[in-house]
């Protein structure tokens, strides 16, 4: 599988990247960065141990470099949360929105370990 493809797959914005980032050696690079970086674990015990100062920085990194990834989906699904972490940490909606980014990083993950290295 290509970066390209990948991309397609996971609802991502190929073109957007590409431009940014103009190779697919760095896109993956990062992809793959992001993929090991452990941020989405720190989210998952900082909400857990409610600590959700901490849990706001975790979620607005994880956003930051979504958006410069263009990982569209993935961008939503923190956006979400780190809005929501933001506004009103207590609220219950905080597992769902945490449930979703987990969904959509698995996607992420998988698809970035089917990609052949060039």
């Amino acid at each position: 599988m290509t970066v390209c493809e990948c991309y397609e797959k996971i609802g991502a914005d190929y073109d957007e990247v590409i431009g940014r980032l103009m190779s697919e050696q760095l896109i993956l690079k990062y992809l793959k960065r992001f993929c090991a970086s452990g941020h989405v674990e720190d989210l998952k015990s900082y909400i857990a141990e409610q600590h959700y100062e901490d849990a706001f920085r975790t979620a607005h990194i994880i956003k930051g470099i979504c958006l410069n990834l263009a990982l569209t989906r993935l961008y939503d699904c923190s956006f979400a949360l780190c809005e929501a972490l933001r506004t009103n940490p207590q609220i219950k909606e905080i597992p769902d929105l945490l449930e979703a980014l987990l969904v959509e990083v698995q996607r992420v993950t998988s698809c970035v370990s089917e990609i052949d290295e060039q």
